[in-house]
């Protein structure tokens, strides 16, 4: 329902149905990667666990699944990523190493 304090509409209900998703990992297998610091102000540090000099690629997600962000990290264990161009928001890093894939939440916030 929406109210401009004089004026109310006709209550809607929305209904969400979330599927079972497979991202490459149990939620108790150790996570392959840190973000920090989160919130952030725009550039964060991304951490990757494991093996040094594998190959894997980042996306970041903005919540309506719109991808603002695609790099290749070759052989870094530890990078930067810039989102200061973005809204102030709730973004999602993917990071795919070795046909396996991993999210973290990541707030925006620049104010």
């Amino acid at each position: 329902m929406v109210s401009d304090g004089i004026v109310s509409s006709a209550p809607v209900s929305v209904t969400i149905t979330v599927k079972d998703v497979f991202v490459g990992t149990s939620l108790t297998e150790t996570p392959s990667f840190k973000v920090y610091p989160n919130p952030t102000t725009g550039i964060f540090t991304v951490e990757l666990a494991g093996s040094p000099g594998k190959k894997a690629e980042l996306s970041v997600f903005d919540m309506t699944g719109a991808e603002v962000l695609r790099k290749e990290v070759s052989s870094a264990t530890t990078f930067q990523v810039n989102l200061s161009k973005q809204v102030n928001g709730i973004y999602l890093v993917k990071i795919t190493r070795n046909d396996q894939q991993q999210l973290s939440k990541i707030i925006l916030r620049k104010d």
